[in-house]
């Protein structure tokens, strides 16, 4: 029981990470429930079950600092090209609109005086 106690608590950190957790969760619940029979075959199914578990917790373990600063990463990107519109909008929005006014009366002749 100590086992699924250390995996299942290797869950919860990864989960306090923002790693995707819920087929792990799955997994550890339908262990427990095969430890809870108590039966020797359904406790040979639950250890190999735990087995796979551990396997695929080391392997998000090595991937969840990475995963991580990937999410991060993502949110501030996003929140730095949100708040950059506005300003990018304020400073180039007239030199746009000016370049394409000169180009649209570019041919434009002007007179002076009456005609």
């Amino acid at each position: 029981m100590s086992y699924f106690l250390t995996l299942y608590e290797d869950v919860v950190g990864l989960s306090k990470l923002g790693a995707d957790v819920s087929d792990l969760v799955n997994d550890l619940s339908v262990a427990l429930e095969l430890i809870n029979d108590g039966s020797p075959e359904s406790l040979s199914r639950a250890q190999s079950l735990l087995k796979g578990i551990e396997l695929r917790v080391e392997s998000l373990k090595s991937r969840a600092s990475y995963e991580v600063i990937y999410v991060n990463l993502i949110k501030y990107l996003t929140v730095a090209i949100l708040a950059s519109i506005p300003i990018a909008t304020y400073y180039l929005l007239p030199r746009v609109y000016l370049g394409i006014w000169f180009r649209i009366r570019r041919r434009w002749v002007v007179r002076y005086g009456r005609t």
